[in-house]
Formats: C-alpha cells, structure tokens, sequence
C-alpha cells in the first residue's frame, strides 16, 4: 500500500513539474493561454466577498452598451445632467446618456485640455494655438490665437481667459461668450509670468496671479482688472494682493467678489479690493484640489512639509465650504492623487482607489477596479457614476 502511494506521489509531482515547465513557456514565448486559464478560473471560484466589483472590472474587458475608448486617445469625460460630452484629441461627442449620441464635432487637437464653467466646456490645444468652446448644443465658438496657449479658464457665461506665451511677452486675454475679444494685456517684466486667472460671474472684472522672481524671495500677486473699459481703464489694474513666500497656482471666482486661491503653502480668499478674506494654513504639501460650483471645494493633503505648522494627517480630504469653514474630512489609505469635485458630492483617487466623499467628510463607497481607471464621475446621488477605463467608459451603481 505505501508503495502505491509513493507511486501517485511521484506522478503528482511529474504532473505538477510538467504544467509549471509548460506555463513557463507559455508565459514567455507563447500567448499566455495557460495563464489565462487558471486566472479565469481563480476568478471565477473566488468567494462572494470580493469587494472589488463584478465582472465588468476585469482587465481588458468591454461590457456591452460601453463607450469605446481607442488607445491614447486622450479622453476626458463632462457630465451635463444625465448626459456627458465626451472629448478626445479627434473630437467631440455629446450623449443624452449612455449610448445615445444627440451630435459630434470632429477636430484635430495635439494636446487636448478640458475646462469648464456653468454649461460650457472647452478644449484647449495646451502649447498650440486653438480653443473650442461648447455647450448641450454644440460648438459655440473658436478662438484662433497667434501664439501659444499655456492656460485657460471659463466662468458660467462662457467668457474665456487664455494666457499665451509669446516669443518676447504673455498675454493675457478675455473672450466674450460669442468669442469677440474684449480685453489683452502685454506682460513684459523679466521675471514675472502669469500663471492662472479667472473671471467674475458679471464678466466684468478679471483676476491673474503673477509670480514674481526677480527678486531673491519668491512674490506672488494677485492683480484684479476690468474687462471693460466702461468701467475702468482697459488694461490697468485696480487693485492687488501680494502673497510672499509662495505660488499661487489656482484662482476660482467663488460670489460677489471673492476668489479662491490654492498656493503651496495655504488655501485662502481675497475679494477684489486685494483684502484677503479667510485664510487656512497646512503644514502638508498639497496634492491635488478641486473646486464645485455648489460651493464648496476639496483639498487633498500629502506629506508633513513644515514643521510647527498645523498638519493634516497624510492622505486626508478636507472639505471647505467657500466662506473657508471646514465642513468635512476624510481619511484615505495611500498617496491622494486626484480628486473631482461634483454637483453631489467629491471623488478622491488614492493609490488606485476611489472614494465618493461627502461635503462633511462622509465616505459614501470605495471602489478598487481590477483594471486602469482614470476617472470617477458621479452622475446622480444615488449612487450612480460614469468611470472611464483605459479602453472603456461605462456606468457602475456603487450603492449595490
């Protein structure tokens, strides 16, 4: 009997020395398909606690009633209501919903960048020189410019603010809502570049932060205009706030006429006398930001930075309401890498998992694909959101 057993125990491991020998193979000069095999039945038989999602979140699989996404195609998503326009570098396309194509615009975009304002987006050929405005209808304007476009911005009218860099100065610039250039602005000054901007909701008065250089310390201004000459001067500026120490990388017009600034070291707000309104210090390098138009605005906080200042825990989402209160936060495992900030609540992605985050820091799911996911979109507060995959965007529901 011990013989016959050590028999079946030799042809066991022949078995299993053979299959690994043979999957080696496979695996490295064949097509993998022993591989492929077992992961398929792995997942298969895995146990019904796997909260990674079901089989629409397999690597490489397309559901059907998908969008098809083609390789480096550059897609961003916006939502409008039930519907979303769905850019890439080849186009534009607008679905009522998923599936239902209402028009499309065919362009030819190297380096496409999306922004948005109220009912309008546009795309930008970042380092190029075109911009594309749209809303539900299709395209509203184009802006041709005759150097380079390296930001842009669009307030809830449709006006547009590009900066350009051009061979010997920035411009600064302000499109009505049919695409009529209203204001420019030279900037000449070694050392002192123009680095974003943003217009009020009258679409009358246009704020620009500047860093400045040319000094030994580092100098950011905020400089607020008039974008009508009616009204002011054109070009010359009517009011400053300068920030020292730090880069002001963000301006969002909020109300009245206070805008959000996001630098390295704070996130604050001034109005458009220069006075700063509220201001919240961290300790942390901040890692991403978003801003929504229902009021409030997300920050997600990295690494301590500066030691005796007031600290966020590493991977927390703060949440701020736009009269700077602390509404919310929420404390994610891993590196925060971005966040969206939506009409129903936030998305915060860290290290490769989503979080829908509350205004009062609640989390409301957790969603782990087993495949690229470059966006979560909620597109209700029921729990519905548009996720975009690297070949695919679809609809998941993360309250099931």
């Amino acid at each position: 009997m011990s013989g016959k057993k050590s028999y079946y125990k030799i042809i066991i491991l022949l078995f299993l020395v053979v299959v690994t020998i043979l999957a080696f193979y496979d695996a490295n000069y064949g097509s993998n398909n022993i591989g492929t095999f077992f992961d398929k039945y792995l997942n298969e038989s895995g146990s019904d606690n796997d909260s990674y999602g079901n089989e629409d979140d397999l690597a490489g699989a397309v559901p059907a009633g998908s969008i098809v996404i083609e390789e480096d195609g550059k897609s961003t998503f916006v939502p409008y209501g039930k519907g979303f326009m769905h850019f890439t570098r080849d186009g534009v396309k607008f679905y009522s919903s998923l599936g239902a194509l209402s028009w499309n615009d065919v362009y030819t975009i190297v380096s496409p960048v999306v922004v948005t304002g109220g009912s309008y987006s546009a795309v930008i050929d970042i380092l190029g020189k075109t911009a594309r405005v749209y809303n539900e209808s299709g395209l509203v304007y184009t802006i041709q410019t005759d150097e380079s476009i390296c930001y842009a911005a669009l307030n809830k009218n449709g006006n547009a603010v590009l900066i350009l860099n051009g061979k010997n100065d920035y411009r600064v610039q302000v499109y009505n809502s049919s695409g009529k250039l209203k204001f420019q602005r030279f900037d000449e000054d070694a050392g002192v570049y123009p680095v974003c901007a943003d217009i009020s909701d009258d679409n009358n008065v246009l704020a620009v932060s500047y860093t400045d250089t040319s000094d030994i310390d580092i100098l950011s201004k905020v400089l607020f205009f008039y974008t009508s000459k009616t009204e002011g001067s054109g070009a010359d500026m009517f009011a400053a706030c300068e920030v020292k120490d730090e880069i002001v990388v963000s301006l969002n017009f909020m109300s009245a006429d206070e805008y959000a600034c996001v630098s390295d070291k704070a996130v604050f707000a001034v109005d458009s006398s220069g006075e700063t309104v509220w201001r919240n210090e961290t300790g942390n390098e901040i890692r991403s930001f978003a801003f929504s138009e229902e009021g409030y605005m997300a920050v997600g906080y990295g690494k301590e930075i500066l030691s005796g200042a007031e600290a966020e825990k590493e991977g927390t989402v703060v949440l701020y309401n736009f009269g700077g209160r602390k509404t919310g936060t929420a404390q994610l495992d891993g590196d925060i890498s971005d966040i969206y900030a939506g009409e129903y609540y936030a998305v915060a992605c860290a290290d490769d998992v989503f979080y829908g985050i509350k205004a009062n820091g609640n989390i409301l799911w957790e969603y782990a694909p087993l495949q690229d996911v470059s966006a979560v979109i909620p597109v209700d507060n029921s729990g519905k959101v548009l996720y975009v995959a690297s070949n695919h965007a679809n609809i998941k529901d993360m309250s099931r």
